[in-house]
Protein backbone atom coordinates (compact mmCIF):
# COMPACT_ATOMS: atom_id res chain seq x y z
CA UNK A 1 0.00 0.00 0.00
CA UNK A 2 0.92 3.61 -0.95
CA UNK A 3 1.18 6.26 1.18
CA UNK A 4 -0.71 9.56 0.47
CA UNK A 5 0.25 13.07 0.70
CA UNK A 6 -2.19 16.00 1.26
CA UNK A 7 -1.26 19.57 1.91
CA UNK A 8 -3.65 21.94 4.38
CA UNK A 9 -4.21 24.83 5.69
CA UNK A 10 -6.72 26.91 8.07
CA UNK A 11 -10.39 27.46 6.33
CA UNK A 12 -9.54 31.77 5.66
CA UNK A 13 -12.92 32.20 7.55
CA UNK A 14 -11.22 30.05 10.33
CA UNK A 15 -8.11 31.74 11.01
CA UNK A 16 -8.00 31.51 14.28
CA UNK A 17 -8.31 28.66 16.02
CA UNK A 18 -6.57 26.87 19.79
CA UNK A 19 -5.97 23.63 18.37
CA UNK A 20 -2.46 22.98 16.23
CA UNK A 21 -2.70 22.50 12.72
CA UNK A 22 -1.39 19.41 12.51
CA UNK A 23 -3.74 17.93 14.72
CA UNK A 24 -6.78 19.45 12.64
CA UNK A 25 -5.15 17.74 9.57
CA UNK A 26 -4.63 14.29 11.46
CA UNK A 27 -8.73 14.44 12.64
CA UNK A 28 -10.10 15.41 9.18
CA UNK A 29 -8.12 12.44 7.04
CA UNK A 30 -8.55 10.00 10.36
CA UNK A 31 -12.06 10.83 10.42
CA UNK A 32 -12.90 9.30 7.00
CA UNK A 33 -13.47 5.78 6.33
CA UNK A 34 -10.72 4.21 4.61
CA UNK A 35 -7.92 6.32 5.89
CA UNK A 36 -5.13 4.18 8.40
CA UNK A 37 -1.58 4.91 9.53
CA UNK A 38 -2.67 9.11 9.30
CA UNK A 39 0.38 11.47 10.49
CA UNK A 40 1.27 15.16 10.45
CA UNK A 41 4.50 14.90 8.09
CA UNK A 42 5.48 18.60 8.14
CA UNK A 43 4.02 21.43 9.89
CA UNK A 44 4.37 25.48 9.81
CA UNK A 45 2.92 28.11 11.28
CA UNK A 46 0.57 28.24 7.66
CA UNK A 47 0.26 24.49 6.20
CA UNK A 48 0.72 21.14 7.08
CA UNK A 49 1.05 17.77 5.01
CA UNK A 50 -0.81 14.66 6.23
CA UNK A 51 0.21 11.35 4.89
CA UNK A 52 -2.12 8.74 4.87
CA UNK A 53 -2.74 5.03 3.61
CA UNK A 54 -5.94 4.86 1.45
CA UNK A 55 -7.56 0.90 2.08
CA UNK A 56 -10.42 1.36 0.54
CA UNK A 57 -11.30 1.09 -3.39
CA UNK A 58 -10.37 3.97 -5.67
CA UNK A 59 -8.49 6.94 -5.47
CA UNK A 60 -9.20 8.89 -2.46
CA UNK A 61 -11.89 11.32 -2.53
CA UNK A 62 -11.20 14.47 0.76
CA UNK A 63 -14.31 16.72 0.29
CA UNK A 64 -14.27 20.52 0.57
CA UNK A 65 -17.24 20.38 2.68
CA UNK A 66 -15.48 17.63 5.07
CA UNK A 67 -12.67 19.84 4.84
CA UNK A 68 -14.36 22.41 6.27
CA UNK A 69 -16.00 21.19 8.74
CA UNK A 70 -12.61 20.59 10.88
CA UNK A 71 -11.51 24.42 9.69
CA UNK A 72 -8.95 23.58 7.03
CA UNK A 73 -8.67 23.63 3.21
CA UNK A 74 -6.40 22.69 0.40
CA UNK A 75 -3.09 24.23 0.24
CA UNK A 76 -2.79 24.82 -3.22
Amino acid sequence: MNRNVISLKRDSSRLLSAVPLGELGVAALDDLTGTVEVKAEYETIFSVEISFVWISHGMPIISDEHLHHFGLEVNC
